[in-house]
Parts: structure tokens; C-alpha cells; sequence
């Protein structure tokens, strides 16, 4: 073993009576700002790699062609009504769910 001479006591140790690790209040912040600008991030790149058109004025001012129809919005009432009617579940015997069960 060592042989160690000459040491001396400079101060008695003291216990720390709140704990140095981890700091959780940090710990939440940190979370949350890194959260919120990795959310505004996404959102961003999202938003730039969006190839769609928006607008009408974008096909016939920006790409100068000409328009040649568009689609109208359908409320969610309308979406529901059509999906019933073309489900192929329906209790209607329809052409579609007969041709289907023909080839199953």
C-alpha cells in the first residue's frame, strides 16, 4: 500500500442539503423551448415543401395558364352522405357490391 505522511484535515465535509443533480425545473424549461422550436420547425418545413395549389390566382397569374375548372368544398354533411351511399356495406343491394361479391 501507500504510505502517506504528512496530511493534514483543512475543513471538516459538510453535507449539501439540497440536491445538485437533476435539476428538473432546468430540465422542464430546457424541454419546453426545444419542444416549441423543434415544433415551429417542422411546421415550417411542412409548410415550404407544400407543392399544392392553394388558390386560383396562383394557376392563372403565377403560372399564367388558364383555369379550367375547380372543385368545390363539400361540407362534412355532404362527405358523410356520400360515404354511406357508396360504402359497399350498405343494406342497398347496389351493382358495385354485387360485382364485388361475384369476385371474391
Amino acid at each position: 500500500m501507500t504510505n502517506v505522511d504528512k496530511i493534514s484535515v483543512i475543513s471538516q465535509a459538510t453535507a449539501n442539503t439540497t440536491p445538485v443533480s437533476p435539476n428538473n425545473r432546468l430540465n422542464l424549461a430546457i424541454g419546453a423551448v426545444l419542444g416549441l422550436m423543434i415544433g415551429i420547425g417542422l411546421a415550417f418545413v411542412r409548410e415550404f415543401m407544400d407543392k399544392t395549389v392553394k388558390d386560383d390566382s396562383f394557376i392563372t397569374e403565377t403560372l399564367q395558364y388558364a383555369n379550367l375548372g375547380t372543385v368545390p368544398k363539400m361540407s362534412a354533411k355532404e362527405q358523410s352522405f356520400r360515404y354511406e351511399k357508396n360504402t359497399l356495406d350498405s343494406k342497398e343491394d347496389n351493382h358495385l357490391s354485387r360485382a364485388v361479391r361475384k369476385r371474391i
